[in-house]
């Protein structure tokens, strides 16, 4: 198994997607500077207790995801921005605390090979009515849903409005068929509820 830095964080990062991400506490420069310097990946993994900043460093859930830093800016006070992308779903099976910052000891966990063309296709003409429904009761970013069946599947997981358990529940879900039927249930749901927003029958909307 591979070690790598762990930075917990209040996000779920799932394969594929960007992270932006501003570094300005001491023990993360220290860590960024280490992966930057050793070309190296590190973990982004949801706090399960504590929290993201300013405190001991949190304890996060062991299903996290590597993510690779695409851009960087120096800042003054050794504070960064940077761009991460997220690359493989992993388990964290320990970690250490001997450093500033939290090392995790870690697999990839590859999901399965399977033909995702027709759920995929399904989960898309559900999420473009949601997306349609959301921009007629506020302005929203237009949002380009992809092609790649796995990329489609990953952005969705992203976007639909949820809690970090229930983003993190996604992430750990072994299939990414199984993911795409419960993504599908969960944005026709926020479709029902969204139109009896806009009918006025109903004050409830964006149910986790």
């Amino acid at each position: 198994m591979d070690s790598h830095p762990v930075f917990p964080l209040s996000t779920v990062l799932f394969p594929g997607l960007p992270l932006p991400l501003h570094i300005f506490e001491p023990r993360y420069q220290l860590m960024i500077q280490r992966v930057i310097s050793r070309k190296e990946p590190f973990i982004v993994a949801l706090i399960k207790s504590g929290q993201e900043a300013l405190g001991d460093v949190a304890e996060p859930y062991e299903i996290g995801t590597t993510a690779s830093i695409k851009q960087v800016e120096n800042l003054e006070n050794g504070r960064m921005n940077l761009l991460a992308i997220g690359v493989d779903r992993v388990k964290i099976h320990s970690t250490s605390r001997a450093l500033p910052y939290l090392e995790g000891e870690m697999e990839v966990m590859e999901y399965p090979n399977e033909d995702l063309s027709q759920c995929a296709g399904s989960l898309r003409t559900v999420v473009q009515g949601f997306l349609s429904l959301v921009a007629q009761s506020r302005k929203i970013p237009r949002i380009e849903l992809p092609e790649d069946p796995r990329e489609l599947i990953f952005l969705c997981a992203t976007i639909l409005p949820v809690s970090g358990p229930v983003r993190q529940a996604f992430l750990e879900t072994p299939k990414l068929s199984l993911l795409s039927q419960d993504l599908q249930a969960r944005y026709a749901r926020q479709i029902a509820l969204l139109k009896a927003v806009i009918d006025g029958k109903s004050d409830e909307a964006y149910l986790n």
